[in-house]
């Protein structure tokens, strides 16, 4: 440091400009920073901040994931965080954001995204959706209100056991 309080970097005196234009560079950096973080990375979200949890019974996975997207009436609301065996079926536990009111008397229904399958958890309100009831943390979707897609497999194995019913000589 200097008689008047400047610094010396290797032998060298920053002027005032040079100062100004660090203090730019570093509050330019620091909001960088903020904005990768709350709108690319949603650090609140990971943290759990804005969110609340609920679960859903299902008769079967229908190949839901983790990390599976949840919509309602369209538009992305959470994710799924787990799917596990339960004794009646699966049980999917979603983080859903705290900003879009859901009601509480919904259907859950897994449906196929893309053609690769990809598939996602779809809200749905069963009334008119006037009431004030909303979904809150910790509630659970019964089973009764859920749904999965059909099993693939299953109904490729019935429509070839329909096509080997038809009579050799008649099926061209």
């Amino acid at each position: 440091v200097t008689d008047d309080g400047r610094l010396l970097m290797m032998g060298l005196r920053l002027s005032r400009r040079v100062w100004t234009q660090l203090a730019v560079l570093a509050a330019v950096t620091v909001i960088a920073l903020a904005v990768m973080a709350f709108g690319f990375v949603k650090v609140p979200a990971l943290l759990g901040i804005g969110r609340y949890t609920v679960t859903v019974d299902l008769p079967a996975s229908g190949g839901l994931y983790p990390t599976s997207v949840v919509t309602y009436r369209g538009f992305e609301i959470g994710r799924v965080r787990s799917v596990d065996v339960a004794d009646s079926g699966v049980r999917a536990v979603l983080t859903l954001e705290s900003g879009t009111p859901v009601p509480a008397d919904v259907t859950a229904a897994v449906h196929s995204r893309s053609a690769v399958g990809e598939q996602f958890l779809e809200l749905t309100p069963r009334a008119d959706g006037t009431g004030t009831a909303t979904l809150s943390d910790g509630a659970v979707i019964p089973a009764g209100r859920a749904s999965v897609p059909a099993d693939i497999g299953k109904l490729l194995d019935a429509t070839n056991i329909a096509l080997q019913a038809i009579p050799p000589d008649n099926r061209s």
